[in-house]
């Protein structure tokens, strides 16, 4: 695993949701925190489900 490639390709993912943010939500800030949100729900689902595979 390349640290840095992965750190550098995950800013830029962060740069383009930015982007993608519509004009009238409260703020950048708020609409990636929703988004950051969204992801750690995805991911703790996930693991559950690996757990309950074993």
């Amino acid at each position: 695993r390349n640290y840095t490639y992965n750190n550098r390709d995950h800013l830029s993912k962060i740069r383009r949701e930015i982007q993608n943010v519509k004009p009238g939500s409260n703020s950048v800030f708020e609409a990636y925190h929703e988004k950051l949100k969204k992801r750690q729900a995805e991911k703790e689902l996930q693991q559950k489900q690996e757990l309950a595979k074993n």
